[in-house]
């Protein structure tokens, strides 16, 4: 089964968050401690083993039945996180209460051609250290709001 990390108090509602290709739960790092004042919050590691959509969305679709009996408050993705929401949502319309997107792609572009082996050769490199410090600072994140746990 699909492998998440959970943050705040497990009686609270459920905020689903997918991180966006090459990002984790540490891209969250700043906003967590205040969302998990209303939100019991799970970033469900997806991307690792990421082959398709469709596997993507039954994998979730599987975590959210036999840990949430079914249904979540919130499902917000970014990025690829988001596509991936979408399809889970269009598929299992009462899988959340609400649906969070940002940066999400609805209609097939021609550039996806593209995307797809980039995503899969750079994808590996988030393992590393020095890559989502590079990453990181891309997307100007603070060093003081990154706490890498991932083990070279």
């Amino acid at each position: 089964m699909l492998t998440y990390k959970s943050y705040g108090n497990s009686e609270k509602p459920v905020l689903c968050l997918l991180p966006g290709a090459g990002l984790g739960a540490w891209a969250y790092n700043q906003v967590i401690p205040l969302i998990t004042k209303k939100f019991y919050v799970i970033i469900p590691d997806v991307l690792s083993n990421f082959k398709t959509i469709d596997n993507a969305i039954y994998q979730l679709h599987e975590l959210i039945a036999m840990e949430f009996k079914g249904k979540i408050k919130i499902l917000a993705g970014l990025s690829l996180g988001s596509q991936i929401a979408l399809a889970l949502v269009a598929k299992y319309p009462a899988i959340c209460d609400d649906l969070l997107l940002e940066g999400c792609a609805v209609f097939p572009q021609s550039i996806s051609k593209l995307i797809k082996p980039f995503t899969k050769l750079s994808y590996p490199l988030t393992r590393f250290n020095w890559f989502n410090k590079l990453q990181a600072m891309t997307l100007h994140l603070h060093q003081k709001w990154i706490a890498f746990t991932i083990k070279k």
